[in-house]
């Protein structure tokens, strides 16, 4: 319950600076980041990171939820963010087909792919639009194509690095689970996946 609850408070400490900075952008005039300042803070994050996803892991005995984390790497390049690897246990919470929810986790991960829009200079803060995740599974018999899609152009996906300890936290919302081409799960509330680095290397 504890490390449920320190996963909800660092949600929402993030939140609340990204929204924040995202105000006072607007009370700036509507400042508008120019292509180069755009291309300067990229230029400041790029690199390879390495650290932790963290996100809410219900227990499938006693259905108790609390916070889960996994290793992770992602590489932040001109103009992508590209999480490598996505570990498809935290993807798998959100299935209740015992079938289907067996394949992912045995599926092969694959990379989250993000479009970046920065939207503050100091500090550098950023939406986070990741491209659909897809997986081809046979269960039950059956292929099947599985995509996972995300929220885009929401302040619930983003990213906040700080330049005096050089770390970059980025969160991604996950808005659904499509299969072929169904919506089958239709998380609309949005399910939280939190990467928060340790190490960075250029």
């Amino acid at each position: 319950m504890l490390r449920n609850k320190f996963f909800t408070m660092m949600i929402c400490c993030l939140t609340a600076m990204f929204i924040t900075s995202c105000l006072g952008n607007d009370d700036d005039n509507n400042k508008q980041i120019t292509p180069a300042e755009a291309k300067a803070c990229m230029q400041t994050m790029r690199g390879v990171y390495t650290g932790k996803l963290y996100y809410l892991h219900t227990n499938d005995t006693n259905q108790v939820t609390s916070t889960d984390s996994l290793n992770a790497g992602w590489i932040v390049n001109d103009s992508l963010v590209i999480i490598n690897n996505y570990p498809t246990k935290a993807l798998a919470e959100h299935v209740t087909n015992a079938s289907m929810k067996a394949a992912l986790l045995n599926a092969v991960q694959q990379p989250l792919i993000c479009e970046v829009g920065i939207t503050n200079t100091s500090p550098i803060e950023f939406l986070v639009n990741p491209r659909p995740m897809k997986f081809k599974l046979n269960y039950d018999g059956e292929d099947h194509e599985i995509a996972i899609v995300y929220y885009v152009n929401s302040i619930r996906s983003f990213g906040i690095y700080n330049r005096d300890r050089d770390i970059l936290e980025i969160m991604v919302c996950i808005g659904g689970i499509y299969v072929d081409d169904k919506l089958v799960y239709n998380l609309s509330s949005g399910v939280n996946n939190l990467f928060s680095s340790s190490s960075h290397t250029k």
